[in-house]
């Protein structure tokens, strides 16, 4: 401020006597957001799914640009982070309008890539713990070949994996029209491949995952060949591993059910 009339201190003044009270008590409040607690950020996630605020982002994705696109995305990520919305959001349509989303993208560019693997993991966290009984067959049956080339995409993370082969086991639980769609998406081999993962949590979500596929015609094919029961054989007396136990006993109880079929027993 040199060479004008006043100094900085009073412009401060200035400015802070013409702020609301309302602003001031903001403005002198001491908490800082690195205070912030999981149960705060819960609350207000809650509060913005009430406001729907969720189909307000929707609706911003309509000819939206890559930034615009990648942060909306974003959001409804965080958000479906708290368990305790997931179904309101489905049923406020963000799974119908991600499934959409994703199938729009034909042939993206390196940053839609990105955009296109965040929108299936945003689905992979809504399908984790929702009821699938409750979905339509649109979004049962939409949402599992997104989720299969999420488990499949080499830039993923094991968390990503992870989450997209809980909602698969949690999808196929639904019957034989969800198992045979994971199958006729090639997802036996990526499910197979999962299995071989260093990360103990993908191993075993994926193994759960196969063993929720039995009944399958092709699985229980795949399951007659001597040397691929021989690996689900190993799989299963590995248990004295603490960190394969859980894979074994999903290993054990996906061979323990598939031996009802005879020409697998």
């Amino acid at each position: 401020f040199e060479g004008k009339e006043i100094t900085m201190e009073q412009f401060d003044e200035i400015q802070k006597m013409q702020k609301t009270e309302e602003q001031k008590e903001v403005d002198d409040d001491p908490f800082e957001l690195k205070e912030d607690s999981d149960e705060q950020c819960a609350e207000r996630i809650v509060k913005m799914t009430k406001a729907n605020v969720t189909r307000a982002l929707i609706q911003l994705t309509n000819g939206a640009s890559d930034h615009t696109l990648e942060q909306v995305i974003l959001g409804l990520n965080r958000m479906a982070q708290e368990q305790s919305v997931r179904g309101t959001m489905i049923q406020q349509g963000i799974l119908t309008a991600l499934i959409r989303l994703e199938k729009e993208e034909k042939n993206p560019t390196d940053v839609r890539k990105k955009i296109v693997r965040n929108i299936r993991h945003c689905m992979a966290k809504l399908l984790v713990t929702t009821n699938p009984s409750l979905l339509t067959s649109a979004q049962s049956m939409g949402a599992i070949k997104p989720l299969i080339q999420l488990v499949r995409q080499v830039d993923a993370t094991d968390l990503q994996r992870f989450e997209a082969l809980l909602s698969l086991t949690n999808l196929a639980s639904m019957g034989d029209n969800t198992k045979n769609k994971i199958v006729t998406e090639k997802g036996l081999s990526t499910l197979k491949y999962a299995m071989f993962s260093d990360n103990p949590l993908v191993k075993k979500a994926a193994t759960e995952c196969m063993c929720n596929l039995v009944g399958n015609e092709q699985f229980s094919k795949m399951l007659q060949d001597v040397d691929e029961l021989r690996l689900w054989m190993a799989l299963a007396s590995d248990f004295e591993d603490e960190e394969n136990y859980e894979c074994a006993r999903a290993a054990a109880g996906c061979v323990a059910m598939a031996t009802g079929a005879p020409a697998v027993a």
